[in-house]
């Protein structure tokens, strides 16, 4: 994931670049610019995996992770329906509520 991300971020700063200096860059090369952040991310992942701080917080992280009680398939569709549904009701209420200011601001502008 870290070399995707910098990837694209290679590739739009090489274009960015691009449209500023055209002649002294080239146009970006998308090949070069993945490999760029392929290698830029390897190193990030060296240098955390060797940092021993950084190193025990990951593993503090996945023991933590791996302790969480995930909610069933049947509790994720009824919370998801419960958001659904609370989300169409306040947006009824909102729009009763637009609609009754709508109309007496008209009324008042009318005057």
């Amino acid at each position: 994931m870290l070399a995707y991300v910098f990837s694209n971020l290679t590739e739009d700063m090489w274009a960015l670049l691009w449209s500023y200096w055209p002649r002294e860059l080239g146009r970006p090369a998308p090949n070069l610019a993945s490999a760029i952040g392929t290698g830029v991310a390897l190193i990030c992942a060296l240098v955390a995996w060797r940092n021993k701080r950084w190193f025990t917080f990951v593993s503090e992280v996945a023991v933590e992770v791996s302790q969480v009680t995930w909610p069933t398939k049947a509790e994720t569709r009824v919370a998801t329906i419960v958001v659904v549904v609370l989300t169409l009701v306040c947006s009824v209420i909102l729009a009763m509520m637009d609609l009754f200011w709508s109309n007496v601001t008209d009324w008042l502008y009318a005057l």
